[in-house]
């Protein structure tokens, strides 16, 4: 046999000795969206050993302790640029700290930063048509530094055996239904594409949410109720949501540390399920 073939051989011998039948054991990467103050910040704040990265303009955690609504939680002060955020990711995975739980609040505040940052490098600050927004160049330029961070997730994920969450705020989108008629959604206010990597990549996509109960006595509709929360973990024709941990929905009930308790319990049940 030439030495080349036999090489080829040994390599490709190499490669069947790496197979493996488990999982590398990372904690859950998840995400929670859901309208303006239904209590997504209180909820992660419940986390195991948590500690808070703010975007920019992104300060409703500050808010919360100063006025008792949360306990003192761990922070950087609010992160201005693109580059802080990396930064601080970039820190926490490579120094010694006893946190467990990342939160990033809000992914929608982070991906601002990016398309302010991309468009300083790419594009020297041109927003218009012969900048950024040139057949929407910036934001398929922004993609692959998005997916970089989130690869900089998994290493912290990995290196230092901590979870991520990242918060969303919700917007409604009609969705383009290729087997009916299209309806509205309610889904986390990313771009497409950015919103697309982060799919991929989250274990929990959970959509926070008030009860309405709508009384269609009368000519017109009228909505009742809205202060029961709950946290829904699989998809609908409602809202954006899905896992891949056997979750399925549950109420937050009325304080976010009851919230969070209702939130493991679930997992558990649907590992043990499983």
């Amino acid at each position: 046999m030439p030495a080349t073939a036999s090489k080829e051989k040994a390599r490709l011998e190499g490669l069947l000795t790496q197979v493996v039948s488990t999982g590398r054991g990372l904690r859950p990467f998840m995400v929670f969206h859901g309208p303006e103050k239904v209590g997504k910040t209180s909820l992660a704040a419940q986390a195991k050993n948590p500690f808070f990265l703010m975007s920019h303009g992104e300060v409703g955690l500050e808010t919360l302790i100063d006025h008792g609504q949360l306990p003192t939680v761990p922070h950087l002060p609010e992160l201005k640029s693109w580059l802080d955020l990396i930064e601080a990711i970039q820190a926490l995975t490579d120094a010694e700290h006893s946190f467990d739980t990342l939160v990033l609040d809000t992914m929608n505040g982070f991906e601002s930063m990016l398309y302010e940052y991309i468009c300083h490098r790419d594009y020297g600050g041109d927003w218009g048509k012969k900048g950024f927004m040139n057949f929407q160049e910036g934001f398929r330029a922004s993609t692959p530094v998005w997916k970089e961070m989130l690869r900089k997730l998994d290493t912290l994920r990995e290196k230092r055996d901590m979870s991520v969450i990242g918060l969303c705020h919700t917007e409604v989108k009609s969705f383009k239904n290729p087997a009916g008629q299209d309806y509205d959604q309610y889904r986390p206010q990313l771009h497409t594409d950015q919103w697309g990597a982060l799919h991929k990549c989250a274990d929990l996509i959970g959509f926070i949410n008030t009860v309405v109960v709508v009384d269609e006595d009368g000519a017109r509709a009228k909505g009742k109720g809205g202060t029961e929360r709950w946290m829904y973990c699989q998809n609908s024709a409602a809202a954006v949501a899905g896992n891949r941990l056997g979750m399925t929905q549950f109420p937050l009930g009325t304080a976010a540390p009851i919230g969070w308790k209702n939130l493991n319990k679930n997992l558990k049940e649907a590992k043990k399920n499983g």
